[in-house]
């Protein structure tokens, strides 16, 4: 009902919602409760009619007040039945959580930066194979980014290819639609 949804969003950033195929609604976001840490990822999951299903926040083991985690994409594998989220953490790690549709952390996998510099993946998509294709960039100190598209096992144990492209700060940040325009030209 509008309650529970009123109750999430006081405290959610939203970033993106999903429907999948039978109408469940998913949205991703942060939220801003101070607790694990500054603010969590978070994932809440609705029934077709609006119901509050579950929600579940992530942040790492031993974060605190000062540290910050963001989910901003979802993509679902529908012969699964799972669900990945996207996103970056603030100790410059770009992060992928793989959840099952009842709500269970099944994996996860992240990219760290080097020191003085950021990971994020922005984007997540599905392959009818299962696979994961993750879409983001990696900045270094001074002002080099590279765009970086990470296509994974759905298990997200194995990097099945992973891509790194140099670009101009003054492109900003990518969009899927500018990275799937790199790879299929």
């Amino acid at each position: 009902d509008e309650g529970d949804f009123d109750k999430v969003k006081n405290i959610l950033e939203t970033y993106q919602r999903f429907q999948d195929l039978n109408g469940k609604i998913y949205i991703c976001g942060e939220d801003d409760l101070p607790y694990p840490a500054g603010s969590d990822a978070m994932l809440v999951k609705y029934s077709a009619t609006g119901v509050f299903q579950w929600s579940k926040y992530f942040a790492w083991a031993g974060a605190t007040s000062t540290d910050w985690f963001s989910f901003y994409d979802i993509a679902f594998d529908f012969l699964a039945n799972h669900v990945y989220v996207c996103g970056s953490s603030s100790n410059a790690s770009g992060i992928i959580i793989k959840y099952s549709a009842s709500g269970a952390l099944t994996a996860s996998h992240s990219i760290y930066a080097s020191s003085g510099s950021y990971a994020s993946f922005l984007n997540i998509e599905t392959e009818p194979s299962g696979n994961v294709i993750a879409f983001g960039h990696k900045s270094a100190s001074g002002s080099s980014m590279a765009l970086v598209i990470h296509k994974l096992s759905s298990s997200l144990s194995s990097i099945l290819s992973s891509t790194s492209s140099p670009v101009s700060l003054g492109l900003g940040v990518p969009s899927v639609w500018a990275l799937n325009k790199i790879n299929n030209p």
